[in-house]
C-alpha cells in the first residue's frame, strides 16, 4: 500500500515536499531494513548521476530492526535537485517505510523538519503503550 501527501496547493506530480507511507506485505520475512535500503540505493547512479548518500544508520524502533537513509540528488525529476530521507522498519511480516522528499533547493531547515518528522514515527506492535497506538 502507498499514501503520498503533499502541501496544500501542490500535487503528487508537482510538489516541493512529499511524505510517502508504504507497507510492503511479507517483505520483512524476506529482507532486513538494511537490505531494503541497499535495493533503494542500487539504481541511484543511473537514476540520478552525482547522487550522494548523506547519512545511513541502523536503528531499533519498537523493538524492531529499522534503517535510515538520507540521499541528495543534484538533478532529479525535470533537472531539479531532489533529496529524501527514508525510514524502513521491519514489522512481524511487513516492511513499513516512511519517506520525506524535497524537490528544488533544499535548506537546512527543510532537512531538520524531515529528520524531526521521521524521529516521531511510531510502529504500533502488540502491547505498545505509546499514546499514538491507543
Amino acid at each position: 500500500s502507498i499514501r503520498e501527501e503533499v502541501p496544500k496547493g501542490e500535487t503528487v506530480e508537482n510538489w516541493t515536499r512529499m511524505v510517502t507511507t508504504q507497507r510492503f506485505a511479507g517483505l520483512a520475512a524476506r529482507a532486513t531494513p538494511t537490505e531494503y535500503l541497499r535495493n533503494v540505493v542500487a539504481p541511484l547512479p543511473q537514476r540520478c548521476p552525482g547522487a550522494n548518500i548523506a547519512r545511513q544508520a541502523s536503528l531499533t524502533i519498537a523493538g524492531r530492526a529499522a534503517a535510515l537513509l538520507e540521499v541528495n540528488c543534484p538533478s532529479g525529476t525535470g533537472g531539479q535537485p531532489e533529496s529524501f530521507i527514508l525510514l524502513a522498519i521491519a514489522g512481524t511480516k511487513d516492511m513499513h517505510v516512511k519517506q520525506v522528499a524535497f524537490r528544488g533547493r533544499i535548506t537546512p531547515a527543510s532537512l531538520a523538519w524531515g529528520r524531526t518528522f521521521l524521529n516521531g514515527v511510531v510502529l504500533c506492535v502488540a502491547g505498545s503503550k505509546h499514546p499514538a497506538c491507543g
